[in-house]
């Protein structure tokens, strides 16, 4: 009869120590899943914004280096005369011509409203002339400038 009370209390701390131990178990899992969770969206953070500062630095480098040739169509008598003309034609010629050898996407003109008169891209299917871009930051910000 003892024997038979101790083998069933054994039997009990035996269920007892396993339930516990899975407890434990699963606990301790979750756990590592929430840190190796949080670090692996750490890194994809971290290398989002190493990616996008690169680009970034990327984009002002190229910008800074094609301003000369954008400040040269600004001012050009050439182009000034054209966009006073009726038709930009010989101008869209022209900037294509100049945008082949720079090698830009694309070189386009617009108006102090943000409508493209003039693009390098004329003859393309997908062609900015014709497109009103004054939602555009860069538009907006030249437009403060100008006064």
């Amino acid at each position: 009869m003892l024997f038979s009370m101790w083998h069933s209390f054994i039997n009990a701390q035996k269920w007892r120590w396993l339930g516990l131990m899975i407890l434990v178990f699963i606990s301790m899992a979750w756990v590592i899943y929430h840190i190796a969770y949080g670090i692996i969206i750490q890194e994809a953070q971290n290398t989002a914004r190493q990616q996008a500062e690169l680009g970034r630095d990327t984009l002002q480098r190229v910008s800074q280096e094609h301003q000369p040739l954008l400040f040269a169509i600004s001012i050009d008598k050439e182009t000034i005369h054209h966009l006073r003309g009726t038709s930009p034609t010989l101008l869209n010629v022209k900037l294509k011509s100049l945008n082949d050898r720079a090698g830009l996407e694309a070189i386009y003109v617009m108006d102090r409203h943000g409508l493209t008169v003039a693009a390098s891209n004329y003859a393309d299917a997908l062609t900015y002339l014709g497109n009103n871009y004054s939602f555009r930051p860069y538009f907006k910000e030249a437009i403060m400038l100008l006064g």
